[in-house]
């Protein structure tokens, strides 16, 4: 299984995410142990009190435990891998807390342990932890025969975890020629006789009437271009005059320029907005039988640990029953049968923890499977959603001339925020 880990500080943020049930369907608190404290915030707490008396400020040790996604992991299992780790670590005997998450049909455990040796009032020197943990987990994936990632077998072949996007391919972008244009804009000066008649023909073929600088009355198209009117139309400045009013009266090339961008912004949100809207009635029957698969295992594990709640006490006034009491249980001792029947009922006692032990591995097992079968569902909807994204990036940045790609850029940046975000902290949501 991969092993992360890293020295930690502020343990009130710690304990709150890892029992943060927003962020995970199912926490179950495994261990807390070696400290007064039989609570994650109160162990935490405590761990930095002690820490107070030393100078260390990363005083908590915290490691991450994640198998394959379609392996079986016991509960043996993670806790074989946190002895091992907590021996290579020299970190046996320090309190400890070890907690599971299930989310998206998977299962991983966090261990935290507390660096501060009590008895010497220092921390553990933490070196190469990474190294050491690295080979743990080429260990433990050989032992269990699971098929190891690259990133183990050859540390070159990591992916990062935070992917930086390619510079996208600019594809030539779509131009008019100078004759389409200048028939463009004469078409729109014959068919109007004033300024507000003239303005509202160049918007429907895509540029606004603005004043130029030094060249008068210009148009602007929806990419940037400026077209001295003077120019494209054949006509002098008066004649433009008498028709469009003062030049000081129309917009800034500028602010044209910004008001284009944000129509163009605009225009992209609507279209993801309308890709969002095509994916969500696919999105709530899946979101709703998620919950109700989590409401279903919780019930399940809830009845399996009353059942077994119910046996187990049974079966311990059956052990009782074995040791006999007063003359009887007095010649038991005296004829040894009481420490045999005794040594029987430990083996007994320790037979049936493995047996609860092994049923409840087997079912969280099993729901871990339905769960992966409805997270597989999810994950396709949610790359197709990502295709048909990437697909109307690349149809814009085909048209969008360099100057104004930047407002769009920030739009698809956001995009890519929130992914890299859910990633971390996994919903299921497909919202943009």
């Amino acid at each position: 299984m991969i092993l992360k880990a890293s020295q930690r500080s502020n343990a009130a943020q710690l304990a709150a995410h890892l029992l943060n049930a927003n962020d995970n369907e199912r926490i179950e608190v495994h261990e807390v142990s070696g400290f007064i404290a039989n609570n994650i915030p109160g162990a935490f707490k405590e761990a930095e009190a002690v820490a107070k008396g030393t100078r260390c400020s990363q005083f908590l040790f915290s490691m991450s435990l994640s198998p394959p996604a379609h392996e079986r992991a016991d509960i043996a299992a993670y806790e074989d891998a946190i002895a091992r780790a907590e021996e290579r670590l020299q970190l046996s005997g320090h309190p400890r807390v070890i907690v599971f998450h299930e989310k998206e049909g998977r299962r991983h455990a966090h261990a935290v342990w507390s660096r501060i040796d009590s008895q010497q009032m220092k921390a553990v020197n933490m070196a190469f932890y990474k190294d050491k943990l690295t080979g743990l987990s080429r260990e433990l994936y050989l032992e269990h025969g699971w098929q190891m990632p690259d990133g183990l077998i050859d540390r070159k072949q990591r992916n990062p975890l935070n992917f930086t996007l390619a510079e996208w391919q600019q594809a030539k972008r779509l131009k008019q020629s100078p004759q389409e244009i200048k028939t463009t804009l004469k078409e729109c000066w014959a068919t109007t006789d004033n300024q507000p008649d003239f303005a509202a023909a160049l918007e429907r073929k895509g540029y606004a009437l603005a004043q130029g600088d030094r060249r008068g009355y210009v148009a602007v198209d929806w990419q940037g271009g400026v077209y001295s009117l003077s120019r494209w139309l054949n006509q002098k400045n008066p004649t433009l005059q008498s028709r469009l009013g003062e030049r000081t009266a129309l917009p800034t090339v500028d602010e044209v320029k910004a008001r284009h961008s944000q129509a163009l912004l605009n225009s992209v949100r609507v279209g993801l907005e309308q890709i969002k809207q095509k994916y969500q009635p696919r999105l709530v029957p899946l979101k709703q039988q998620r919950q109700d698969m989590i409401a279903q295992h919780q019930g399940e594990r809830d009845r399996m640990k009353a059942k077994q709640d119910e046996r187990w006490q049974q079966e311990v006034v059956q052990r009782q029953a074995r040791l006999s009491r007063g003359l009887k249980g007095l010649w038991q001792r005296l004829t040894g049968r009481h420490q045999t029947l005794q040594q029987r009922n430990d083996l007994s006692t320790l037979d049936a923890l493995k047996r609860d032990q092994q049923q409840r591995d087997d079912l969280i097992y099993a729901q871990l499977q339905e769960r992966q079968a409805l997270q597989n569902k999810l994950d396709i909807l949610h790359r197709q959603r990502q295709q048909e994204v990437a697909a109307f990036k690349d149809t814009l940045f085909a048209h969008v001339p360099e100057q104004s790609q930047q407002p769009v850029r920030d739009v698809f940046a956001q995009i890519e925020q929130k992914r890299k975000y859910r990633s971390q902290h996994p919903i299921i949501s497909l919202d943009l």
